[in-house]
Formats: structure tokens, sequence, C-alpha cells
């Protein structure tokens, strides 16, 4: 890459125009769905949840959108900063969040030390470090899937310089179509996509320990911007 070329990024997520054009000084990003996502019926979803459980985790923003509707009373424990937004924006007392899942059942170790029944909002093809992880603690999981997650298929016909993703099945669909082209760099939004990339594509991946886009961008600048 010349160095007088502003770099070209895919993002695996679609975000608006005005969003992108915004950070058009530093690089060029053209950003697709690489997965298909449906919400499920609010009220279907509303009567599996136990009318006595006081804590609730959430791992996606989907989720919280989803639940925020409900002004449910408890405590709430959130893995990323968009779905701790969405839920105070709403009134819910969210008691930790962390970037990570194994981080968030650290917190649960050291200071929910009795056996507790937690209610978990995820997909249908949520990982297993949090239900894993509160069963090795003695707690308790009631799982309720609020939205399925599907790969979507999309056509590139253009060379990449860099490639970012934002969820493990971001990753899965993405490999099931392309390769990383060779002199690319692999972003990656949290440590767990980290994890997925790295593990798919046999690839150093860079990543942002904090799972929001403004950590991510930013990370993608600092790079770059050393590279000049």
């Amino acid at each position: 890459m010349s160095q007088d070329k502003k770099p070209f990024i895919l993002f695996t997520k679609y975000f608006q125009p005005p969003y992108l054009d915004s950070e058009g000084k530093d690089f060029d990003i053209e950003s697709y769905d690489f997965i298909q996502t449906q919400i499920f019926d609010s009220e279907k979803v509303k009567t599996q949840i136990y009318p006595d459980c006081q804590h609730f985790i959430l791992t996606s923003a989907r989720s919280a959108k989803l639940i925020s509707e409900f002004r449910l009373e408890g405590s709430f424990y959130c893995v990323g900063k968009t779905s701790e937004e969405i839920l105070q924006n709403r009134g819910n007392n969210v008691i930790f969040t962390a970037p990570t899942a194994q981080e968030l059942l650290n917190f649960i170790e050291i200071n929910i030390k009795l056996p507790t029944y937690f209610t978990f909002f995820c997909s249908q093809i949520r990982r297993d470090t949090i239900p894993d992880g509160l069963k090795q603690l003695g707690h308790h999981l009631h799982e309720i899937t609020t939205y399925s997650t599907h790969s979507k298929s999309v056509e590139i016909n253009k060379n990449y310089d860099a490639v970012a993703f934002f969820s493990p099945s971001g990753v899965k669909s993405y490999d099931e179509q392309y390769a990383i082209p060779e002199k690319a760099v692999i972003f990656a939004i949290g440590e767990t996509t980290a994890q997925a990339a790295r593990k798919t594509f046999d690839r150093d991946v860079i990543f942002s320990k904090n799972a929001d886009l403004e950590s991510l961008i930013n990370l993608i600048k600092i790079h770059f911007n050393a590279k000049k």
C-alpha cells in the first residue's frame, strides 16, 4: 500500500453512511452485514421469564433492546457498554458491565457467594462460557433465546487492506464465503471475537479490549497512522 493511499477496510457489519463518512479522513470503509438476525416475539419472550428471578445477564445489544421494554425489576449484568447504555436509559439497575464474559464471571465469583438464579438472554448460538462458568460457581441458569443468528451471503469484489469483525458469527459467515487476503490486517471488536478470528484464520488479530465501536475505530487509526 502506497503511503499516500488511504487504507481500505471492510467492516463485516453494516453501518449507516453518515457515520462512516465521518471517518473518511483516516481511511475508506465499506460495510456489509455478514449475518442476519431475527428478533423473537417480545410477548413470547416475556412469558418465559420467571417472576421471582432478580438477576439478569445480557451479552448483546439486541437482547437489551428487547427486554428493556419489559420494565423488569432486579439486577442486570452486561457484557459490552452498548447493552449497559440501553438498559440504563430505560432505568434498569446495571450492577456491573465487563468487556468479556470471563471478566463478568470473575465479578460474580467474587461478589455473589450464595447459589443464585440467573436469567441469561441470548441467541440460539450463544457460547458456552457463561452457562458453564455459572454452573462451576454453583449458580443456577435459565436461558431465554431472544433472537436467532444466521449467515448472510455478501458479494464483495475489491481488495481490502484490513477486515474488521464484530462477532464470532460474523467470523464464521465470512470464512464460509471468502479467505483473508495475505497482506490484510485483521481487526476484531472485543476479545471474544478476536479469539474466534484467531482460531478460524490462524492469523494474528488486533483487537480492542472494550467491545465497542469507538474503541475499535481508535485502534484502527493508531495502527495505520503508525504505518505512515
